[in-house]
């Protein structure tokens, strides 16, 4: 649902083999499909789309090649800005695979307002916003403004799996065990840039939330079915 191994398009994946790379670790962690959302930040800094959608088939091409039965489909991480709607609309910049879902991102210090600004925007243009990292945004600390963007605005909540994985300072740890049980994250993702320092971490974190909180939870988290796209029922 979120990850960078297009390679050449941002701060992820350098180059075609660490691509290669990324894909298979992704493959040994249980994925199936991987939405390639590089970042994009409309009106601010051109997205080559064709470049893109070109080595997004070159990723597919490969896994046929190497029987790896994986799939790419895109996507992009777009950093909200006033032009993110017009872009959209235009067909400059993608939704994730065949859906009306887009993953957005924030400022760290963005308001609830400002975030709730945004969700209504895109919910009236037709799209469902899905909300990058949520554990950044201080403001989404209050698990009832959690709620509300779900209920209000249709958006779906993604957590970070090595935000799960590592040991946050003790409020943090109480807010996260709070939202994972009150099932205010809707998706698990990884976030992946490469193999190494920022990893595809899925199947350790799948484990952990599958003991901590039933396996039931676990498989909602790591099989969401995002609206319009049945090939989306596999791992994020």
């Amino acid at each position: 649902m979120h990850n960078h191994l297009i390679y050449g398009m941002d701060d992820g994946a350098k180059s075609f083999r660490e691509t290669t790379k990324m894909l298979l670790q992704a493959k040994n962690n249980g994925v199936a499909i991987i939405y390639a959302t590089p970042h994009v930040v409309p009106g601010r800094i051109d997205f080559p789309l064709k470049r893109f959608l070109q080595r997004v088939k070159e990723a597919n091409d490969w896994c046929e090649e190497n029987d790896l039965a994986l799939s790419v489909l895109s996507g992009c991480e777009i950093f909200y800005t006033p032009e993110t709607i017009r872009f959209l609309n235009e067909g400059r910049i993608p939704c994730l695979g065949d859906t009306n879902c887009v993953l957005v991102e924030f400022n760290p210090d963005v308001s609830h307002n400002e975030l709730k600004d945004a969700a209504r925007k895109l919910q009236n243009s037709g799209y469902q916003p899905v909300i990058a990292h949520a554990e950044r945004y201080r403001c989404l600390r209050f698990p009832g403004r959690m709620a509300e963007l779900q209920s209000a605005y249709g958006a779906s909540i993604q957590m970070n799996a090595h935000f799960v994985l590592s040991r946050q300072g003790f409020f943090t740890e109480i807010w996260k065990k709070q939202v994972l049980s009150k099932g205010l994250i809707d998706i698990i993702a990884s976030d992946s840039h490469d193999t190494r320092y920022r990893p595809c971490c899925l199947k350790k974190c799948f484990d952990s939330i599958s003991a901590e909180y039933g396996k039931h939870t676990a498989l909602s988290l790591f099989r969401h079915k995002l609206a319009h796209d049945e090939a989306a029922d596999h791992g994020c």
